[in-house]
């Protein structure tokens, strides 16, 4: 009963990876920077291994034991090859973000380290998984019995060198999102960590606790972009003249006064319920203004209002 309850929550926490991925899609979309891009593959890579991970489990949930015992080619096997590729692709993909953020089209020497590393793990999992028994295999199990801690041990090192390079990025405030990135995404391994220490609790508590840490592995993208990069958004208003544009979209768009102090409100990062309390209107009235803005502007959310404001040529 334990493992069909907790395959059921692996499942809403696949739902809540593919809203993840699709939310920084769409961020992608609208602003074109490379890290949005690369950070979506990572999360797809991430949430195709929860997938895989359902699958499995609902095989051996499901099929007699004898018929996995037999059936060619292993499914343990297969199952540890494909995971093992789906980690080397978020490796690789973060990778890409780190160096997006530092806007490095050269990869400095640690990075080649750490991509040659991967690769030569990816090829010994290769050896392990498909080659006949030998002394090559053996050596390549050996090796492979701590794979995935020495990934994990990567991912570590690029978050950490993302940490102390960051401020050789570009602009201090893409610094900034560089940082506020490493240590959001870091933190999931503080969740790990403590899982690791908590081994004497009772079956289902850790369970419960590790299902946990793996929603939060998925939130961390939300809570990332949602607050940190719209915030970083922003901040390109403080480098213009946002009332001078303002003022030029009010002349231009028939921008009403009221529609001016929501649209102001809007891009204090304000939800409509927030717009409602502070100006004392009804939630009703807000989105009529707001939907009044968007016909407007041309646009049909927030992200493309603030891209207006912030990348188009007035």
């Amino acid at each position: 009963m334990l493992k069909h309850v907790m395959v059921l929550l692996m499942f809403v926490n696949l739902l809540i990876g593919m809203g993840a991925a699709l939310y920084l899609h769409f961020l992608a979309k609208i602003y074109h920077y490379a890290f949005l891009r690369h950070l979506t593959l990572y999360t797809i890579f991430m949430n195709i291994g929860i997938l895989e991970f359902l699958f499995i489990q609902y095989i051996q949930l499901n099929i007699p034991g004898s018929w996995l015992a037999s059936a060619p080619p292993p499914l343990g096997e297969i199952s540890d090859l494909i995971s093992f590729l789906l980690i080397s692709g978020m490796l690789f993909c973060l990778f890409l973000v780190a160096r997006d953020f530092l806007d490095r089209p050269r990869i400095p020497r640690l990075w080649a380290w750490i991509l040659g590393w991967s690769v030569f793990l990816m090829l010994a999992q290769v050896a392990k998984s498909m080659l006949p028994a030998g002394w090559l295999q053996r050596a390549a199990a050996f090796m492979m019995d701590d794979v995935i801690d020495s990934i994990v041990i990567l991912e570590v090192a690029i978050l950490a060198a993302l940490l102390i390079l960051s401020r050789r990025s570009p602009t201090p405030e893409m610094g900034r999102l560089a940082r506020t990135f490493g240590l959001l995404y870091l933190s999931r391994y503080l969740a790990v960590l403590a899982l690791m220490a908590l081994l004497d609790i009772p079956r289902a508590v850790w369970l419960s606790l590790a299902l946990a840490a793996f929603i939060y592995a998925n939130l961390v993208p939300f809570i990332w972009a949602r607050i940190f990069f719209t915030r970083f958004v922003n901040s390109g208003f403080k480098a213009q003249d946002l009332q001078q544009r303002l003022d030029f979209l009010a002349e231009k768009f028939a921008v009403s006064k009221r529609e001016l102090e929501i649209l102001e409100l809007m891009l204090e990062g304000r939800n409509n319920k927030e717009i409602e309390e502070r100006l004392f209107i009804s939630y009703h009235t807000v989105k009529n203004h707001v939907s009044s803005l968007y016909r407007k502007l041309g646009v049909k959310n927030r992200y493309q209002l603030i891209h207006l404001l912030t990348r188009e040529p007035m």
